[in-house]
């Protein structure tokens, strides 16, 4: 009989719900998420969607929105310098850090040491944390209660010293591994309902957004009008495409956003 994590997985969320910190967002905000940013070899995910990101890191800077990075910046479940990684790409950090006054960097499973480096602060910025929430939105990088393989985390470092990255890249997993992150997805969106929230979350490399138009809460007999469940995909497709949401902080509303290597930009509603 298979086992079930959803439970744990909604425990994780009430417990990020109850620690997060209450922050003011500015009226617009975009949220991106798992860039894995690497060595620039070959078990780099990142370098191939650089130029995508930065091109729509322009465009948003240049409207006035914030910046929130949603977990797994770095990879470093593969390399262990952070200071390594924020060189190679201090183009990048300096860009985020002149061009807009406000980003926060939630921490993933990939990166979870940023929130106990005193270089990731110091380079970076002071506003790294778990989660987040702002009304009543939390925004979280979507790994907590997932059970982790021991050793796991090592088996990847191996892999990616072979440079055999593709194999475990969600953008071309087998059947098996692209049913997993479309059962968390579900998990997520399952919880997010129960716990009568907006969720946005990372991790699963798999973008969507659902909404509930006037679903009744069986536990409690509470409507939910408009709640949403939105997962930004991931910045480290391997076609050198990105994707993120735009959330509409104002009037609560998340949108998809995908960027193609050649830049061409679409957007669905949520």
């Amino acid at each position: 009989m298979a086992i079930s994590i959803y439970p744990f997985i909604k425990r994780a969320l009430k417990k990020a719900l109850k620690n997060a910190p209450e922050i003011k967002l500015a009226d617009k905000v975009i949220i991106i998420s798992d860039l894995h940013l690497g060595l620039k070899n070959g078990a780099d995910q990142f370098k191939q969607c650089e130029a995508t990101l930065l091109h729509a890191l322009k465009i948003y800077a240049n409207k006035g929105y914030e910046l929130i990075i949603l977990g797994d910046t770095f990879e470093l479940w593969e390399q262990n310098s952070i200071y390594e990684i924020i060189k190679g790409y201090n183009h990048l950090f300096t860009y985020i850090k002149n061009n807009y006054l406000n980003y926060y960097i939630i921490a993933g499973n990939h990166d979870k040491k940023i929130l106990h480096c005193d270089i990731a602060n110091t380079i970076l910025t002071k506003n790294t944390y778990q989660s987040i929430k702002c009304k009543n939105i939390l925004i979280t990088h979507g790994h907590k209660g997932e059970i982790e393989i021991p050793f796991a985390r090592h088996f990847v470092k191996w892999l990616g010293f072979l440079q055999n990255k593709d194999y475990f890249n969600s953008r071309q997993l087998p059947r098996r591994a692209n049913s997993f992150s479309t059962k968390h997805c579900d998990n997520l969106w399952q919880a997010q309902q129960e716990l009568c929230i907006n969720l946005i979350c990372g991790h699963t490399h798999n973008p969507r957004i659902e909404r509930i138009i006037n679903h009744v809460n069986t536990a409690n007999n509470t409507l939910i009008d408009g709640s949403y469940y939105a997962n930004t995909g991931c910045c480290s497709f391997l076609d050198g495409s990105i994707s993120f949401i735009e959330l509409d902080v104002k009037n609560n509303i998340p949108s998809l956003i995908k960027v193609s290597k050649d830049l061409q930009i679409e957007q669905s509603y949520g």
